[in-house]
């Protein structure tokens, strides 16, 4: 593979854009938080970058495909569905609310990896209590916000292979941090879902960094992002559209810059209204704030007038804001155990979690470290005041296809997962009291009576 960046993105799923960062001023230096304390952002703090593209047809991180429904109903404008009256989303920022009904099997989505000892490893919830035996419980969140916070001291490549385990020598981009979530929304009369990813991609061997994000149509297997400002989504920062076997995508990256560990921040997702009266719309808020890059403050750099070497030291940038189409209501991140097609009766038989976990950078590669130490937490917005709190339940693992084959995360009962490389194999069960082995809990898409 290439090392050089351009010719990365014809292999690469992670486009790169560069762009150049504006100056955030003394006011916002003084509202910053402490890296110290528990990082909330404000929507007020909002910054526009002028963004190049390369010429070429950018391929980014993707829900794992090989175990989902295939089905073809069109999106956006969702004709197919037309008769659909029924759909109803809960009120955002209510309690987490009890759910006893049939419960979507998130280890199911294990057993259609190509490798059987590698998954994503992290923080995430799914919506499911930590105890699954006969009779699992689960619950339900609607949110219009999601925080995921990390803490890296230590992170170091040692190999990186494709899906079905073919080495990659030499890759420029090796190693990645997702925060995903699940959009539910009504349009049209009819109820929609996308997939929401904030990144950062790293280069252990350079020393590099990149955030990115990505919206994915999860209506369908064929679903298509529509980048129009009257019938799709639009997007006022320079976002784009990228295509993925055959499927359309929304993405916008922003440009690479140098980092050092510690490498302390926060990668966040929210949804709010834009606009009033007939103009009135939902917007996708992604964000990031750099606490800690290395041993030098990002706030000391900016008050002593340098760019501390380019370290793209940054607090509560909001770097990207994209519009659902007008008329579109009841958007909410939806984290809920039922079957996807209870929520959206088209949609793609893919959880609805949200997740900050650890992997390969792109395309489904796999990524194995010498050394890795990371803290990582995920919070929810629970009374749309940004009152950031902890989900009632974490799991180790998630379902994004970039992976990993030797870390293992352990969660204390504060939310706080521990990242850390493992020399017995990924453990998708650590955390989890359950009577069952995880063949027998891949083995269908809902759960299962079993014994061990």
């Amino acid at each position: 593979m290439a090392t050089n960046l351009k010719s990365m993105l014809i292999t690469l799923r992670i486009p790169v854009i560069f762009f150049s960062i504006f100056v955030i001023s003394l006011f916002i230096i003084a509202l910053a938080i402490s890296s110290s304390q528990q990082i909330t952002f404000s929507h007020n703090f909002i910054f526009t970058n002028t963004t190049n593209t390369f010429n070429n047809t950018p391929v980014k991180n993707t829900p794992n495909y090989s175990v989902l429904n295939k089905t073809n109903t069109s999106l956006i404008k969702n004709t197919n569905n037309s008769s659909i009256t029924n759909f109803n989303i809960p009120t955002p920022f209510s309690t987490p609310t009890s759910y006893t009904g049939p419960i979507e099997n998130a280890f199911y989505f294990l057993s259609g990896l190509f490798n059987k000892n590698v998954i994503s490893v992290g923080i995430s919830s799914f919506g499911i209590n930590n105890i699954i035996n006969n009779n699992p419980v689960g619950y339900i969140i609607n949110t219009d916000q999601v925080n995921g916070n990390f803490d890296i001291t230590s992170m170091q490549v040692s190999s990186v292979e494709t899906a079905q385990g073919n080495v990659i020598s030499n890759p420029y981009w090796d190693s990645g941090m997702q925060l995903n979530a699940r959009l539910v929304f009504d349009y049209g009369g009819n109820p929609h879902s996308y997939w929401l990813q904030n990144t950062v991609t790293f280069s252990t061997t350079t020393n590099k960094f990149f955030v990115c994000n990505n919206i994915w149509n999860t209506d369908s297997n064929t679903a298509n992002i529509n980048l129009n400002p009257v019938t799709g989504i639009f997007s006022g920062d320079n976002g784009n559209l990228g295509s993925y076997d055959g499927v359309m995508f929304y993405y916008k990256c922003l440009q690479p810059a140098y980092y050092n560990l510690p490498f302390n921040g926060v990668l966040g997702i929210k949804i709010d209204s834009i606009g009033t009266g007939s103009s009135a719309t939902t917007g996708i808020i992604f964000q990031y704030a750099i606490n800690k890059n290395g041993n030098i403050d990002p706030v000391d750099c900016l008050l002593l007038g340098n760019n501390c070497n380019n370290l793209n030291n940054q607090k509560d940038v909001i770097y990207d804001t994209v519009l659902l189409p007008p008329g579109s209501t009841n958007a909410a991140i939806v984290i809920s155990p039922e079957l996807p097609s209870e929520i959206v009766p088209s949609s793609l038989n893919f959880p609805y979690s949200a997740e900050l976990e650890i992997g390969g950078a792109t395309y489904s590669q796999i990524t194995a470290f010498s050394s890795f130490n990371a803290q990582l937490g995920l919070k929810y917005d629970s009374n749309g005041n940004e009152n950031m709190v902890n989900f009632p339940s974490y799991w180790t693992f998630g379902v994004t296809a970039e992976s990993t084959s030797n870390l293992v995360s352990t969660i204390n009962a504060a939310g706080q997962a521990t990242i850390t490389t493992t020399n017995t194999g990924i453990n998708p069960l650590s955390g989890i009291t359950t009577s069952c082995n995880l063949l027998q809990l891949e083995a269908s898409n809902l759960f299962l009576e079993c014994s061990g």
